[in-house]
């Protein structure tokens, strides 16, 4: 009886679908954020915007998002989970690191 040496075909989760997605093109990814931003301002529910963040963290690579905002890799995990509670300044050099910047206005 033959072995089959095959390596079993597994398909890919949604994040690491989206993540190499975000990868292999990075206007897919501003929009995304552009549109998770979008709804964030029109909801107030951080859910998606969260998800996407840390999609897009996964795709830059969470050390190099570190040494780009001077935080440690432990605290963006911790920012991005669902019960970080990041500060405006941390929010801001977050979003600074994927060419967004925080901006308010009257509503």
């Amino acid at each position: 009886m033959l072995k089959n040496n095959r390596k079993k075909r597994e398909f890919p989760t949604w994040d690491s679908f989206v993540i190499e997605e975000f990868k292999r093109d990075p206007e897919f990814l501003r929009l995304a954020l552009k549109r998770r931003l979008k709804e964030y301002a029109a909801t107030g529910d951080d859910f998606f915007l969260r998800e996407t963040l840390k999609q897009a963290a996964a795709a830059k690579g969470i050390t190099n998002l570190a040494k780009e905002t001077g935080l440690s890799r432990q605290y963006l995990y911790e920012m991005l989970s669902e019960k970080g509670n990041p500060t405006i300044k941390v929010f801001s050099l977050v979003l600074k690191a994927f060419g967004y910047r925080m901006v308010f206005k009257p509503i």
